[in-house]
């Protein structure tokens, strides 16, 4: 049997026959019991707060004695504990706006309301309230020092997340939208690592300072993580405030700092979302870190704004973002290797790493899923130093039985604009005592051919220069003229891998076989090996071994698989087919 909830109310109204009207409205919900007490003088209902507790009073604007707000801050002096809720006119809203400083909590307008909204009007502001009081209780509890940052004096997440929780329901009180902004530094881990902790401390100080400055007295700026700061933007009437507020930010951040005798860039990433568009907290701070990350991934130094067009691909995505983060943390990450077969040699030469993510919840995940995610952020940087880190202490395990073994390993468009990228591998060819040759680094015909892109392009020679072997993957799908090759030295690419679609579509369709055939003979024209990528059936070993292709990988002769299957492999001196047609094809391509 369910528990009725008893609700005492005071009700403050002269008009006997509007409070019987609201007495009646009230009766006729099953789900409480309301108890009241009306009278119809202030001064007898601040007697009444003397010596009785009520979940919430009613005071009806229309009371002559109410002359004055002040009337309703006596009334809320009276008890703090107790929500006020104003009974008003459509024309009183002005005034019932004002009487919130004075301490009203909410409104209902008259006859406009039935009685389903005029409850849940009442059990709302309580709930409200209730909220509010245990609010200040927990800061009560936590002394400052668990409440702020001690970096920055700025509001932690512990008293960010309170702020929000209280500006949400004032925005909901008071009928106004609420914008919340996630903010990242962009720099700041690099000035860390290059200029020391007491420079970026620094830094991180005048960045919370600029932020300070760059909105409203009203507004909570807080210090969420290292490089990470939530603003809260309340009492917005519209979201064009949100902006302009962002764009100030911006702005300052687009300037130089000047810290000690380093001239400093840390520039700002702003994402916004928009209460009551964004439902609730969560889906507010989602929503916020979302548009922030858009922001930072489209070049930083912008904002941008979290529209609901993109909720569930947002939502998705940030959880996908989220999830990533942990892999890499919680080595959810792992290496299949998929075999390389020179048909000249019938033997394997080496092997291609191909990422794989053991997903804790979705399981295996192959890098469609989750590549582009990766690409788009920095996070790409530090998975792709690991797969190449973990790549390169295989490899050497592997040399030791066979030492011209060598490696393919991708590098995304991310990696080759990387700075940094020629000191990264050559740490960890020398941390694993790997030769550069042993190593094909496989970049697309895109990244060869961007000259807009100079970073890249300089890479691109530079790894070559360092004795690393390129190798142009899935050779076939954009540019594929021979005037690309004559924008580099001769033997700037080592290897050509044809797109296994073109594999498959060269047996049914001529025009695809002349351009496959053109390909091998521009090739081996041009000193550069041939790879056949995604062989799975023997008509088309034939016709690539035909053609003169050097070196073949695909599902005929092994999937990708695990180390410790490519280690069984070796010792066998095999790997299992996956086409039984092809068993009479193992004795050609033993180690």
């Amino acid at each position: 049997m369910s528990v009725t909830r008893e609700i005492e109310i005071l009700l403050i109204e002269d008009d006997l026959d509007y409070a019987d009207h609201i007495r009646s409205l009230l009766d006729s919900q099953p789900s409480y019991r309301f108890r009241y007490e009306r009278v119809s003088l202030i001064s007898e209902a601040l007697k009444l707060l003397r010596d009785r507790n009520f979940d919430t009073i009613l005071i009806d604007f229309s009371l002559k004695e109410l002359n004055s707000l002040d009337r309703i801050l006596e009334i809320s002096n009276a008890t703090s504990d107790t929500p006020i809720v104003g009974l008003i006119n459509a024309s009183d809203e002005d005034r019932a706006n004002e009487a919130i400083e004075y301490g009203l909590q909410d409104r209902i307008i008259k006859n406009e309301y039935d009685e389903f909204v005029i409850v849940s009007k009442i059990l709302f502001t309580i709930k409200r309230h209730e909220a509010e009081k245990n609010t200040l209780a927990r800061q009560k509890v936590f002394p400052d020092e668990l409440l702020y940052d001690k970096r920055t004096g700025l509001p932690n997440q512990v008293l960010f997340k309170d702020r929000l929780e209280q500006a949400l329901l004032r925005a909901d009180r008071d009928q106004t939208s609420l914008g919340l902004v996630a903010v990242h530094l962009k720099q700041f881990s690099l000035i860390n690592e290059k200029h020391g902790y007491r420079v970026a401390e620094s830094a991180l100080q005048r960045a919370a300072k600029l932020l300070g400055q760059s909105v409203r007295k009203c507004d909570t700026v807080a210090h969420v993580e290292d490089d990470k700061f939530m603003v809260v933007l309340e009492g917005l009437e519209k979201t064009s405030g949100a902006i302009t507020l962002s764009e100030r930010i911006i702005r300052a951040f687009s300037r130089t700092m000047r810290i000690g005798n380093h001239n400093l860039k840390m520039t700002a990433s702003a994402g916004i979302a928009m209460y009551p568009d964004c439902k609730g907290f969560h889906e507010l701070i989602q929503s916020a870190e979302w548009a922030m990350k858009r922001a930072g991934d489209a070049g930083g130094n912008r904002y941008k704004l979290y529209t609901d067009n993109l909720s569930e691909e947002a939502i998705w995505k940030y959880s996908l973002e989220n999830d990533l983060e942990k892999a890499l943390e919680e080595q959810q990450f792992e290496l299949h290797y998929q075999p390389l077969f020179d048909l000249r040699k019938r033997k394997v030469i080496g092997l291609e790493a191909l990422l794989r993510w053991n997903h804790p919840e979705e399981g295996p995940m192959m890098p469609g899923a989750f590549i582009d995610q990766l690409e788009a952020s920095d996070m790409i940087l530090e998975v792709g130093e690991w797969v190449l880190d973990e790549a390169c202490r295989k490899l050497k395990v592997w040399q030791s039985k066979y030492p011209s073994f060598m490696m393919g390993i991708n590098l995304s468009a991310r990696q080759l604009q990387d700075p940094y990228l020629l000191e990264r591998i050559s740490s960890i060819l020398q941390k694993h005592n790997i030769n550069p040759a042993s190593l094909e680094l496989e970049i697309t015909e895109r990244q060869l051919v961007d000259k807009n892109d100079a970073v890249s392009q300089y890479n691109i020679q530079a790894l070559v220069d360092h004795g690393l072997n390129l190798a142009l993957d899935d050779f076939g799908t954009g540019y594929s003229t021979e005037s690309y090759f004559q924008h580099f030295p001769d033997n700037t690419i080592h290897t050509l891998k044809i797109d296994r679609k073109d594999i498959q579509g060269m047996l049914e369709n001529d025009a695809i076989a002349e351009r496959v055939e053109k390909y091998i003979e521009f090739s081996h024209k041009n000193n550069m090996r041939v790879i056949a990528e995604g062989i799975e059936h023997l008509d088309q070993l034939e016709r690539v071994q035909m053609l003169g292709v050097d070196v073949i990988q695909g599902f005929l002769l092994s999937k990708a698989v695990s180390s410790s299957e490519i280690e069984d492999g070796l010792r066998r001196n095999q790997f299992s087919l996956q086409d039984l047609r092809s068993k009479e094809v193992l004795k050609l391509y033993e180690l």
